[in-house]
């Protein structure tokens, strides 16, 4: 019996299935890019273009790392200033194997396309790194950015997704990593399909999971390893998404403001992939003029056993809701 009255079944993981070696991800990246230029996919090139002439340069290297406590996360410019790994005590929790934050969904010359991150297609108007309302802390040859004890590190990014004005927040502290992404329709949504409100890339390490619904029910399983991509889980309004590694004996816990509607009521879904374990968050966004929305997620990890995960995740829970 779990903190939340439901019972919970502990699925036993087959042995894990051999897995292709991964293949070079620069060469992934470039196979890409070499994709028509259009509404969901730019080159590298362009959206750097893009943006460039959005806001000027920004004051920051290529890639940076922002980190408070025991946590730390990096920071790329390509793909348009996203962040691509989380780290807790030095341990990459969430692996720069593809693309996470926010990516839509539109329709394109009667095809389906993705704009935002490596997908291209963001516009990002402004970047800016503080602690609380303090000055940009960001500078050109600046790669390391660490918070004072107690002191919560803040990057703030407003970008062009299609017809929505986006507003992303990272924030790391002492407390964990935390991510605030709000959207306002600009324009015409008619091409809109959906939204990925959130992407999560685990190592294949991180392949027992915990998840709990807005009703309660707990549901629990495994990802055994796939040669070919392989979806799973399928759940709607999920409140809270735990996961543990066994290789680093980390329980990393994941807990969001609220249970968001999925589309189909079921967007909340693991993709047990040859490289990773990627989790999404399929949503619909906001379709009339002026319409705001907004999702929140924190996270926080502590060390655990197997035995021990369905009680650690609860308690991680219980930390960053209280």
């Amino acid at each position: 019996m779990n903190g939340h009255g439901e019972t919970m079944t502990q699925r036993v993981c087959p042995p894990r299935r051999l897995r292709p070696a991964r293949r070079n991800s620069l060469i992934a990246v470039l196979a890409g890019l070499l994709l028509p230029v259009g509404v969901g996919r730019l080159t590298r090139a362009a959206d750097d273009a893009a943006t460039d002439q959005a806001i000027g340069v920004i004051g920051a290297p290529d890639e940076f790392r922002v980190s408070s406590g025991d946590y730390s996360f990096t920071v790329q410019k390509f793909p348009a200033w996203t962040f691509r790994s989380v780290s807790y005590r030095g341990r990459q929790v969430l692996i720069p194997n593809g693309w996470m934050q926010p990516v839509l969904n539109v329709q394109s010359n009667g095809k389906s396309e993705f704009v935002g991150t490596g997908h291209g297609g963001e516009v990002v108007l402004s970047l800016t790194l503080s602690t609380g309302e303090g000055a940009d802390l960001l500078r050109p040859h600046r790669k390391d950015y660490h918070a004072a004890d107690g002191a919560t590190m803040r990057l703030t990014k407003r970008s062009m997704l299609g017809p929505l004005l986006h507003e992303s927040v990272l924030e790391v502290s002492a407390e964990g990593f935390a991510q605030r992404y709000g959207f306002e329709v600009r324009a015409d949504t008619a091409q809109v399909n959906w939204l990925y409100a959130f992407m999560l890339i685990f190592p294949n390490e991180a392949d027992r999971y915990q998840v709990i619904l807005a009703d309660g029910t707990t549901v629990a399983g495994c990802l055994p390893g796939a040669a070919k991509i392989e979806y799973s889980l399928h759940r709607d309004r999920i409140s809270q998404l735990s996961v543990f590694n066994a290789a680093m004996g980390l329980v990393t816990t994941f807990v969001t403001a609220s249970p968001y509607p999925t589309r189909d009521q079921r967007g909340g879904f693991f993709a047990d992939r040859p490289r990773d374990n990627k989790f999404y968050l399929q949503v619909i966004p906001p379709r009339r003029l002026g319409e705001k929305v907004e999702y929140r997620m924190k996270m926080r990890c502590a060390e655990s056993t197997i035995g021990d995960f369905p009680a650690t995740a609860d308690a991680l829970a219980k930390m960053i809701t209280n």
